[in-house]
């Protein structure tokens, strides 16, 4: 008996010296037109306002209208699945979340509703903090929502992430160090949502994951991501329609990714300091129109691939490391670009069917505009100069192209590959009344067969040598 007496003691002063504390199991928090009775969250009836008055660890569901969740700085912490905060499908209208953080949870907060926008639209998620979730927000089936002012950081998935859903602003908010910034997932039924002035940096795969069709991305600014903005449909439909305009991508692997991605408008971006392109367009992505951007200081600027009928208006890709501009595919239309002072050449066909006109490639490493294996094509009223190799190189396999009415001045500084205009293993071109001026060599042609037209001249000076193409229109 002393014994068991003494034991009794020995467990009684343990526990007393580490007391043991016992949580209560989390717990569904129901918010609904009648109010909330729940002694952490304060009620007002009037406004309808629900207010947390201490941090939580259980989950909150909204099933009402017109109902303000108002965090008050306060925290709700999960355990790795759930929601935090869940408006569910229904007829649930009006409702804003604001103030609140959220972590731990698989969707930080959830919004879904019927796909009928007649009901569960407009609701308000505004300067809410979402961390360690899977998802930070998730909007789904649910249009006409706001999303303002969110930091949406280090969750596993997506920081934001709107599926099948209309008529958003997402507006203002922080979405770093997630898998992707935010994302509108890649079917053609996310339409007309607007995202404007977000910033998504260090994302490991985007930092915006543009769906959808019909979205537009303003102002928006990405770093440190694998790829900046990425606009693109889902093999093997391609969707589109967005209107990209005044974004800043810096010091990403692209600063902008397009594919499987037709009918867009790119005007105004800066993407500057890619590791790998500023822009980079590729797989039926066509039809797209590329106005004013800057893609300068990037491993490339533009490359575009496997796609057509894309046109391009005074953009600028200078002093990039290797190519300035890089067009395959087919049918491409290049206006008014600026491609100097990259590292190879300023501007590289390899294809058929483009036209080149007004465009500027001075000072760059090789070529001004360089040709392989790209028939069909029109150059005329281009300005070439200072150029290491040659201003204008045709070369294997270019045929039946149109070269007029360009000035190719100064270049070749090389002692193989310097001329003004140069060919080599490529036939049937027509080249005539173009400026070819102070040019190491004025222009050369391999093939060595020429066809002298007085009546449509190049203009050369000096004239060219006997071993140099003819100073007039040649088909070679």
């Amino acid at each position: 008996m002393k014994k068991l007496a003494i034991l009794a003691v020995l467990v009684l002063l343990l526990t007393m010296a580490f007391p043991t504390t016992v949580s209560a199991a989390p717990v569904t928090i129901i918010i609904d037109d009648s109010g909330c009775t729940h002694p952490g969250i304060a009620w007002d009836a009037g406004t309808k306002t629900a207010t947390l008055t201490t941090d939580l660890t259980d989950n909150i569901r909204i099933l009402g209208n017109n109902i303000t969740l108002d965090g008050a700085g306060h925290i709700i912490t999960g355990s790795g699945n759930g929601m935090g905060v869940y408006i569910p499908m229904g007829m649930w209208q009006g409702n804003t979340i604001k103030n609140l953080n959220v972590t731990g949870f698989y969707n930080g907060i959830r919004v879904e509703s019927a796909i009928d926008p007649l009901h569960a639209s407009n609701h308000r998620l505004e300067n809410n903090n979402l961390t360690g979730n899977s998802y930070g927000i998730h909007v789904l089936f649910a249009n006409n929502n706001t999303i303002i002012g969110n930091t949406a950081n280090s969750n596993l998935q997506d920081g934001i992430r709107l599926s099948l859903t209309n008529n958003n602003i997402v507006s203002g908010n922080f979405a770093n160090e997630n898998r992707n910034g935010i994302r509108i997932d890649h079917d053609s039924s996310s339409s007309g949502n607007t995202l404007n002035g977000n910033t998504t940096n260090s994302n490991s795969l985007s930092g915006i994951d543009l769906g959808g069709s019909s979205n537009i991305l303003t102002g928006h600014t990405a770093s440190q991501n694998d790829v900046g903005i990425f606009v693109h449909g889902k093999y093997p439909s391609s969707f589109g329609n967005h209107r990209v305009e005044s974004n800043i991508l810096t010091g990403n692997g692209y600063g902008i990714r397009v594919m499987y991605a037709t009918n867009n408008t790119l005007t105004g971006n800066i993407a500057t300091s890619n590791t790998w392109y500023g822009i980079h367009i590729i797989y039926d992505s066509n039809s797209n129109i590329f106005n004013g951007n800057v893609a300068n200081e990037n491993g490339a600027g533009i490359t575009i691939d496997s796609s057509s009928g894309n046109t391009f208006n005074g953009n600028s890709t200078n002093s990039n490391d290797k190519i300035g501009i890089n067009l395959s595919g087919a049918n491409h239309t290049l206006t008014g670009h600026t491609a100097n002072q990259n590292g190879e050449s300023g501007i590289r066909v390899g294809s058929s069917g483009h036209i080149l006109t007004g465009n500027t490639a001075n000072g760059n490493g090789y070529d001004g505009i360089f040709l392989n294996h790209a028939s069909n094509n029109i150059l005329d009223g281009n300005t070439v100069s200072f150029n290491t190799k040659s201003g204008i190189y045709l070369q294997s396999g270019c045929n039946n192209n149109t070269i007029t009415g360009n000035n190719v001045t100064n270049n070749g500084y090389w002692t193989y590959g310097r001329w003004g205009i140069g060919l080599s293993s490529s036939t049937s071109n027509m080249i005539y009344h173009n400026n070819i001026i102070g040019n190491a060599a004025q222009a050369r042609d391999n093939n060595f067969a020429y066809q002298d037209y007085p009546s449509q001249d190049n203009y050369q000076q000096p004239k060219c040598s006997p071993t140099d193409a003819l100073g007039r229109l040649f088909v070679a």
